[in-house]
């Protein structure tokens, strides 16, 4: 039983390639010819002596390559599969952490704190964008834009005048406390006759909220 202990102890201090390639020195054979009397390619053979492991093909293969060839060179079968196996398992224990690494720090991050900080920042989004979209317009003043006149004040020698431009949509329009036609992208246009000198024109808007907003500009008709 001491025996024993003593090989296995002895063989952890080598991998499976030392062991395969030592012996296939002592025995002056090369990687061609084992090749040639296992019927293992040479690339395979190499692996091995390499202790590639992931050059090989699958283990039910790998192992009855390990085996044969260890036979082929005199050496104990089971020998080389404890080494081989020895191999497999380091190889599998240093792949873990490259492979875990992406989800422990996912494990890391979703914590009950991370959680918790995470929802409420989500819940705040939520209701920011709510507030702006939804509730911030219900208490802002309806947008109102001149295209013309193009300047406010202005002066012009036709007594006739187009006024023109946009107001929030949906929204109702007044010019000097008439109802004037708003299309649904919240255009408007119309004519306004001007007298001599100074002409001051009311805007009044109202939004589909309730909230108005006042605005005049101010056209001087001059003589031509």
């Amino acid at each position: 039983m001491s025996k024993n202990i003593f090989q296995i102890r002895r063989l952890e201090k080598f991998t499976l390639g030392d062991y395969l390639k030592n012996r296939r020195r002592e025995s002056r054979n090369t990687l061609e010819e084992m090749a040639e009397k296992t019927a293992i390619s040479q690339e395979y053979l190499e692996a091995l002596e390499k202790n590639d492991l992931d050059q090989l093909p699958p283990e039910v293969y790998a192992r009855g390559f390990v085996s044969r060839y260890a036979k082929a060179l005199k050496l104990d079968p089971d020998k080389a599969i404890f080494l081989y196996e020895k191999s497999r398992s380091k190889r599998k224990i240093t792949a873990l952490p490259k492979i875990g690494l992406p989800f422990l720090k996912l494990q890391m991050f979703f914590n009950y704190r991370n959680i918790i900080y995470t929802s409420t920042f989500l819940l705040v989004l939520v209701l920011v964008i709510y507030l702006v979209k939804v509730v911030y317009p219900i208490y802002q003043k309806p947008y109102f834009g001149l295209s013309s006149p193009s300047r406010c004040p202005y002066e012009t020698e036709s007594a006739i005048m187009e006024i023109s431009g946009t107001v929030q949509a949906e929204s109702e329009l007044w010019i000097n406390q008439e109802k004037t036609v708003v299309n649904k992208e919240g255009n408007f246009s119309c004519l306004l006759y001007l007298k001599e000198g100074k002409n001051i024109i009311k805007f009044r808007v109202i939004n589909k909220f309730g909230r108005e907003r006042n605005e005049e500009c101010v056209v001087r008709k001059i003589e031509s």
